[in-house]
């Protein structure tokens, strides 16, 4: 069981060093040609990192399909791509932005044997210089555009569309 708090306490109020949005090689040219959007979809995994803070790498449970954090190395050797978020329109928001809160969502779908919540989105809320901003995070099926259904990853400044299938399971840092 993931204790979620512990992930990301040490990285509230420090600064996003960058995001690499990490596909599984069949779906690089779609993130590449997709990253002047606001948010994409793609089978792998996400990478926060934070200056004096640990990395997260974030990705999907296989049998649970929900998130959960993991190592590079649990995943085959060559099998992710790596692409740095940019700090140019619309990812600029988030360049040196400080992590505020993180928002854990659980799904309408539960697939588990009730020991634990299976969190099937994150949003990061961050301040920068001049405005706020969010990252979500999310497990989800791209071709109905839902999160918490399947094995792909949503990764966006936008809330997903379905949010209000969604339950708000736990708030970590300052929530306002």
């Amino acid at each position: 069981m993931i204790n979620w708090s512990d992930v990301y306490t040490p990285m509230i109020e420090k600064e996003l060093e960058g995001v690499a949005f990490m596909p599984m090689t069949g779906d690089t040219a779609t993130v590449t040609s997709d990253l002047n959007r606001a948010h994409l979809w793609f089978s792998g995994a996400v990478l926060l990192g934070f200056k004096g803070a640990p990395d997260v790498l974030l990705t999907w449970h296989l049998q649970r399909q929900c998130l959960t954090t993991a190592r590079e190395s649990d995943w085959q050797p060559f099998s992710l791509d790596r692409i740095v978020m940019s700090p140019e329109s619309p990812w600029d928001k988030l360049h040196r932005a400080k992590l505020q809160s993180v928002h854990l969502f659980s799904g309408i779908i539960e697939l588990n044997t009730g020991e634990e919540e299976d969190i099937v989105a994150a949003r990061h809320d961050f301040a920068g210089s001049s405005c706020r901003a969010s990252l979500w995070v999310c497990t989800g099926y791209c071709p109905y555009q839902r999160v918490g259904e399947g094995d792909d990853m949503y990764v966006g400044m936008e809330a997903p569309t379905n949010l209000a299938d969604l339950k708000l399971s736990i708030s970590i840092g300052r929530v306002s």
